[in-house]
């Protein structure tokens, strides 16, 4: 079914686009497009502002329906999220004990942005800590997005073109999926887009300059790869205002100093850990020096090998933004890509209209200008970035949606009977992709190895024992530290405990969590039946546990052992489950 109306849309929509293209700028019948704007029926203000409502309020209901049940579980990126946010909340620390990080240091190897955590805060403390708790500062987030990105468009493009655009965001996958997450990259384009909007206000009403630079500098605690999108960004769109005599000098000083303040630590984080300089610690927060860090890695002047990483970066580029390939499936639904793949045509048609509207409106270019070097900036972060998944490259989607939704207006403008064919194909597919993501989504989701190693983590949760041997989830050397992440966030081990402060977990005495909670391969395991611990296993694993002295439960890939000692029998509850 999927395939089908993936075919058969896409085949629609790239016959529309090529007749249109052709007739303009083959046969070159392109009338003027500020003269263009005329509908036999256009809505008034409040008309408007009713459908808007309306479709404000459907989006927000369909990204809250079972907001903490739908995926299934944190990834391992949500659930360290949620535990820094655990500890930040109860003791005012990071898990290490760093008050006030401006960077986590996370998992050693590879650090994280702390602003997810942050927002999880105010939500923990009213409600408690919890998936649904965990997953609404993205939500929230999300919901604001599409609320700026009608008033950003209302203002650049019209209403017409804005009613269009937020259609399509209200349904588009990327969207929908990064709204579910506790992923603290998803915050970027949201705070970015809140960042363009004001500085588009700001070009005629300049106090509204200073109110962006206090979004763009907060992009820098979404996500890492902001350190050369945002400056970049802001750098061009200085030279270009300036010259344009937009605004003046004073201002952009000013903006500046804004920035900066607020940006300061973070990059000043990133100076300590490029350079190999100390921990600062302050009175109100800590930036952290990570010594195990890769993150500089994945920046392609830092590559060992940078023509052929550059060419991998490229493809990796063009297969997500082009061919819609989002590879793993905690990236999204696999067959509907980021934007479905019958609309991405429409981009062509979009970067066609922009053209034609910079060319014409002139009183409008500066407004323009923050789009096209938002898109600019968006394609340089996808060269740069090592080969870049959804949510690396997450700070396009916005920008694409703008120039689909761009497209798709302009094409029902030269060709008014493709209007309901297109408007058939949005409805059907977004229809499709909501039904499939609730359903067989859901489904392959749970069913995902890392879930299996989830299952077998909240099987074992209750289990009255000394000591658990816990196998990483793959044979990477950072797997034991990820495993780790989610045993402490399934089995909601106290900050103190974890840190060795406490033998008390809520309040009750165990052994030392290091002794407790044990993070070894099968190869370094010595086995003794008569040990009070419960082990957590690959079930290819499991021939080395003697039957005679052990049973199992399957959870997937993955097998809870426990001497029958302690049990007497086997339970095969989980066998059941698989079954």
């Amino acid at each position: 079914m999927v395939n089908f109306v993936n075919y058969a849309t896409t085949i629609i929509a790239i016959i529309i686009v090529l007749h249109v293209l052709y007739g303009e700028i083959i046969q070159k019948k392109a009338e003027r497009y500020i003269n263009n704007e005329n509908y036999n029926w256009q809505p008034n203000e409040k008309q408007m502002r009713i459908f808007v409502c309306i479709l404000l309020v459907c989006a927000t209901a369909l990204r809250m329906w079972k907001l903490g049940q739908v995926p299934e579980m944190m990834n391992q990126d949500s659930a360290l999220a949620a535990i820094e946010a655990k500890a930040l909340w109860l003791h005012g620390t990071d898990r290490f004990g760093m008050r006030y990080p401006v960077y986590f240091v996370a998992w050693g190897f590879s650090q994280m942005s702390v602003l997810m955590s942050y927002l999880m805060i105010p939500f923990f403390e009213l409600f408690g800590m919890s998936e649904l708790t965990i997953r609404i500062p993205c939500f929230f987030m999300s919901v604001i997005g599409l609320a700026v990105l009608y008033l950003l468009c209302k203002k650049i493009f019209g209403k017409m073109s804005a009613l269009v655009i937020l259609v399509l965001a209200a349904v588009n996958p990327w969207h929908f999926a990064q709204s579910r997450w506790a992923l603290d990259a998803n915050l970027l384009p949201h705070f970015f887009i809140l960042g363009v909007f004001f500085l588009c206000k700001g070009i005629k009403l300049h106090k509204y300059l200073y109110v962006s630079m206090v979004f763009f500098a907060l992009c820098h605690y979404c996500y890492a790869v902001s350190l050369y999108i945002v400056p970049l960004y802001l750098l061009i769109l200085s030279i270009y205002y300036l010259h344009k005599k937009a605004v003046s000098i004073k201002q952009v000083l000013v903006s500046l100093c804004i920035y900066l303040l607020i940006s300061l630590p973070f990059y000043v984080a990133m100076l300590i850990n490029t350079f190999g300089y100390p921990t600062i610690e302050t009175p109100w927060f800590t930036i952290p020096y990570c010594e195990a860090s890769t993150r500089m890695g994945d920046v392609l002047f830092f590559s060992s090998d940078i023509a052929g990483q550059l060419v991998r970066n490229i493809k990796a580029f063009v297969s997500l933004v082009v061919f819609q390939d989002i590879g793993k499936i905690w990236h999204g639904v696999p067959g509907f890509g980021t934007m479905y793949y019958a609309m991405v045509p429409f981009t062509f048609v979009g970067i066609y209209a922009v053209y034609r509207l910079f060319r014409e409106k002139v009183e409008k270019r500066e407004e323009y200008m923050a789009i096209i070097v938002w898109g600019i900036v968006s394609i340089l972060a996808g060269i740069v970035t090592f080969e870049v998944n959804v949510n690396r490259i997450n700070i396009i989607h916005y920008v694409q949606i703008i120039l689909i939704g761009l497209g798709i207006h302009y094409t029902i403008k030269k060709c008014r009977k493709a209007s309901i064919l297109i408007g058939g194909c949005v409805l059907l597919l977004g229809g499709v992709y909501v039904g499939t993501y609730f359903t067989s989504y859901a489904e392959a989701y749970r069913a995902d190895f890392r879930m299996d190693f989830r299952r077998a983590l909240e099987a074992v949760k209750e289990k009255d024992c000394g000591k658990y041997y816990i196998t990483p989830i793959t044979d990477d050397p950072q797997a034991r530290t990820v495993s780790e992440i989610d045993a402490i966030y399934i089995h909601d081990l106290d900050i103190p405990y974890i840190q060795g402060k406490t033998s008390l977990n809520h309040g009750s005495e165990e052994a030392p969590y290091k002794e407790k909670y044990r993070y070894v391969y099968p190869e370094e395991l010595v086995i003794d039946a008569k040990e009070d611990a419960v082990y957590i296993i690959l079930t290819e694993d499991e021939g080395m546990f003697p039957k005679e002295s052990f049973y199992i439960e399957h959870y997937g890939a993955f097998g809870v052992v426990s001497p029958l000692e302690a049990d007497g029998e086997q339970n095969t509850a989980a066998d059941k489950e698989q079954d």
